[in-house]
């Protein structure tokens, strides 16, 4: 099973030991929206998703990266990071609420997942560059 993005961004806040009103104050964005975004309501923009990962010091595609619970005879075996690459893949059907996208929203998925690469791989290479 697929760690939604808003299980992940609540994940990383509380792990941090933040609350949304912290992320919040610290980081511009309204309490509203990341709730919205940690209940899967609504779905930051990339411009956000950076800022987070910025707030967060961790890099876009970190803060993005899909984690899959494994589950083996009903032994919980951990989660694993499936990257951003492999939903490129026509084997993987994406779901959303246990329900497969359908293809104009997969078209949408995928070309946000596509822009989320080209801007993370942008700014690897600037950081490498500035090094």
């Amino acid at each position: 099973m697929l760690m939604t993005l808003g299980a992940q961004l609540r994940e990383i806040r509380t792990r941090t030991g933040k609350t949304i009103a912290t992320v919040a104050a610290d980081s511009g964005i309204s309490p509203a929206s990341l709730s919205n975004w940690e209940t899967n309501k609504q779905v930051p923009t990339l411009s956000s998703l950076r800022r987070l990962a910025t707030y967060y010091e961790v890099d876009l595609n970190s803060l993005v990266s899909l984690r899959m619970q494994t589950r083996d005879n009903s032994r919980d075996q951990g989660d694993r990071e499936l990257p951003i690459e492999e939903l490129f893949d026509p084997n993987i059907t994406l779901t959303f609420q246990q329900r497969p996208l359908d293809v104009e929203t997969y078209k949408v998925v995928i070309a946000f997942l596509g822009g989320v690469l080209s801007a993370s791989r942008a700014t690897a290479a600037h950081a490498t560059d500035q090094s």
